[in-house]
């Protein structure tokens, strides 16, 4: 019988405070949890403490971005499925990386997942917003849409075949560029959405302010775009921010 793969989900944190002790908890409680590593990124300042009894990995960083942590998380990494849960996020159920692992040990040819998203309000539970990336289609790359990506889980070989790890220079939409190289035929990677909610976030994150959207996030799409051959149109990405 072949091994069974791991699973190491990253936690990148900056400051997150009691969040951060949710977030843990919520990968701690994994019915998996046998196959689960977890990793967690921290440039906090002062450090971050986890829970006591936590058995999560804990690594000091410099604050050199959103990227350049999740990098890191990722090369310290030893589970050959990848997946995140960061300071402010957390995993919506205790059966949801088991269930994430049964879509890969059924299925060796693919390569990533992705599914749904809830905002919920970090003191009442109250959902706020839904992301819905069963709306998803790769053209939609083109309009600055794609599927919400703290529901994304890889297989680690996946990275190489797409071009490498997240590309810092990004400030907030290295997802995005991320998105481009999965879904591009270049790539040839098998993939499936899987039409359930695998991440809450509470709302305000970088990439969600107003402010970002018709700023930083529009000039760093267009790049990301034009980096990876696509035909960028600014009027596109600012519709898109508003639709948002």
């Amino acid at each position: 019988m072949a091994e069974m793969e791991r699973l190491s989900i990253i936690t990148i944190t900056r400051n997150d405070g009691a969040a951060l002790a949710e977030a843990v908890r919520s990968v701690a409680s994994q019915t998996a949890a046998s196959r689960i590593e977890h990793l967690v990124v921290d440039s906090s300042e002062p450090p971050a403490r986890l829970p006591d009894g936590s058995e999560a990995r804990l690594l000091r960083v410099a604050p050199r971005g959103v990227y350049a942590a999740l990098n890191e998380g990722v090369r310290r990494s030893t589970g050959e499925i990848i997946g995140m849960v960061h300071g402010n996020d957390r995993l919506p159920g205790a059966d949801t990386a088991a269930r994430v692992l049964e879509l890969f040990d059924a299925d060796p040819e693919l390569d990533f997942i992705y599914g749904n998203l809830e905002y919920r309000d970090p003191a009442s539970g109250e959902l706020r917003r839904r992301y819905d990336s069963s709306r998803f289609r790769p053209r939609l790359l083109d309009y600055g849409f794609g599927p919400a990506h703290p529901t994304l889980y890889v297989r680690r070989r996946v990275f190489e075949r797409a071009g490498g790890l997240y590309d810092e220079s990004f400030r907030i939409a290295g997802d995005f560029e991320m998105w481009i190289r999965l879904f591009s035929a270049e790539a040839g990677l098998k993939w499936r959405h899987v039409d359930e909610v695998l991440s809450i976030m509470s709302p305000g994150g970088l990439s969600s302010r107003l402010g970002n959207q018709l700023t930083v996030s529009i000039r760093e799409k267009l790049k990301a775009l034009r980096k990876n051959g696509h035909k960028a149109s600014v009027a596109k990405l600012f519709l898109r921010a508003f639709y948002l």
